[in-house]
């Protein structure tokens, strides 16, 4: 899954500097401001409020058992191997917490070209929060609107296991998301995550299989 904007900043990979950007999505009506600005309708912008340091998250709690695998995780979503980047996932009282896959494929090659940002640490939250969609709500949800993105460190610095912490806010149809490792320091945040349903989409039985597998008490589909 790709955000639908390409990137107007340059970022040297390896060198900590944090950067926020807006990204607008295709089938997202830009905000008034934004939508006079030719040179930013299909371009990531920096936010306007900056934060000044990465934030203090809780750390999700361990998995208790209730945990769904990658191997029933990639039986309904439909990645490659390069970007099954769940390894595990639980639910975290009203949060979901998707553990990072270790030993992945190549992102992209050559691999020494860098990227603007870690792409595989979003997709960790888009599909945490996805899984929280499917085992909470039924629902196959495919990307449709990031309100933004902040880059704190590279995946490069970590040494221990990394963790997609997400929220869900029903209210607001989104997740916001933090990308943190076992230490507690934060490396992504994605802020405002929006999706769109994808109908009828995933088998009863596979989606039965999530959904007990996180709660114990699958939702009748």
């Amino acid at each position: 899954m790709r955000l639908s904007a390409t990137a107007a900043a340059s970022i040297t990979p390896r060198v900590h500097r944090n950067r926020w950007f807006r990204v607008p999505s295709r089938n997202h009506v830009a905000p008034r401001s934004m939508a006079t600005d030719r040179s930013t309708r299909r371009r990531p912008r920096h936010a306007s409020s900056k934060p000044t340091q990465a934030p203090t998250v809780a750390m999700p709690s361990a998995a208790d058992g209730a945990t769904v695998e990658t191997a029933d995780i990639y039986r309904v979503y439909f990645h490659g191997p390069a970007y099954q980047v769940v390894e595990r996932a639980w639910r975290d009282r009203d949060r979901m917490v998707g553990q990072m896959s270790a030993g992945l494929p190549r992102n992209h090659q050559p691999s020494e070209l860098p990227t603007l940002a870690a792409p595989r640490l979003i997709e960790l939250c888009f599909q945490t929060a996805g899984l929280w969609q499917l085992t909470m709500q039924g629902l196959m949800g495919l990307p449709l609107y990031v309100q933004q993105v902040r880059l704190w460190r590279f995946p490069e610095s970590a040494d221990s296991q990394i963790y997609a912490v997400v929220t869900p806010h029903p209210e607001h149809e989104s997740f916001d998301a933090d990308v943190v490792d076992g230490n507690g320091n934060c490396y992504i945040q994605v802020i405002g995550y929006k999706t769109i349903a994808l109908p009828d989409s995933v088998e009863a039985e596979k989606l039965k299989t999530l959904q007990t597998a996180v709660s114990q008490q699958p939702v009748l589909v």
